[in-house]
């Protein structure tokens, strides 16, 4: 488990919004919290009444497993428990309720429940990449940047087909021998432990060649022609 102690949590974007996933096959509480770290990173940290109701709107009604067991003080990914949301007179404890669901057809209020029965659960993702922009364009290179997830978080770009690793300390990156005056499509991804985000895209050219010979074509009282080089990939020209 790892403990982040500041409020940007894995699951969450840069503006601390989790991005949970509801996941509609029915498993036990073990089987889904194995399911959210193979696929994604863990069964979900419900940290205020905002996130509470959007996993509300997302389970559309449904009882679902949320990543709280007793006699755990911590979420299930290491988190602190800052937000909870008790129906009533629960906890109840009674027998081997020692897993905790979240009833949206109540709600949205937690109840334990025994860990073996079957539900629907929700997991938290890997948030994208924030702002990503192309921050230097040249006639044979893009540099691509983008706002920090986590430090904990690493990054790949792809470019077509062809993937790069960037560490978590870095947030630009550079790609150099391209051809100049034509467009690519960067996507980068956010990779936390196993899991990867769905990835955002960019599309950015790299800045044209200068049109060569350029010359005087005609000149008169009050007029001067200019005359140059076509330049094949360009559209047009700024004089």
């Amino acid at each position: 488990m790892i403990d982040f102690a500041c409020n940007l949590f894995p699951g969450s974007n840069a503006n601390g919004d989790a991005v949970f996933v509801l996941v509609e096959q029915y498993l036990s509480w073990d089987e889904a919290q194995s399911h959210c770290r193979e696929n994604y990173v863990d069964l979900a940290s419900v940290r205020n009444s905002a996130e509470n109701q959007r996993i509300n709107t997302l389970a559309a009604g449904s009882e679902v497993w949320i990543g709280l067991r007793k006699p755990d003080d911590r979420w299930s990914d290491g988190t602190p428990i800052d937000f909870l949301f008790w129906d009533e007179n629960e906890p109840d404890s009674i027998g081997d309720q020692q897993c905790f669901a979240s009833n949206f057809g109540n709600g949205g209020k937690w109840s334990d429940k025994p860990c073996h029965r079957v539900l629907a659960s929700v997991c938290y993702s890997v948030p994208n990449p924030g702002n990503l922009t192309a921050a230097e364009q040249t006639e044979s290179s893009i540099t691509v940047q983008w706002t920090e997830v986590h430090s904990s978080m690493t990054y790949i770009l792809r470019l077509d087909g062809t993937e790069v690793n960037i560490n978590a300390s870095e947030v630009s990156h550079t790609i150099s021998n391209l051809t100049a005056g034509t467009p690519y499509t960067f996507t980068v991804f956010t990779v936390y432990l196993n899991a990867t985000s769905s990835g955002v895209k960019l599309t950015a050219a790299t800045v044209p060649l200068n049109p060569e010979g350029l010359r005087p074509a005609g000149q008169d009282e009050t007029s001067i022609t200019l005359q140059w080089n076509q330049v094949n990939i360009s559209d047009s020209y700024v004089l």
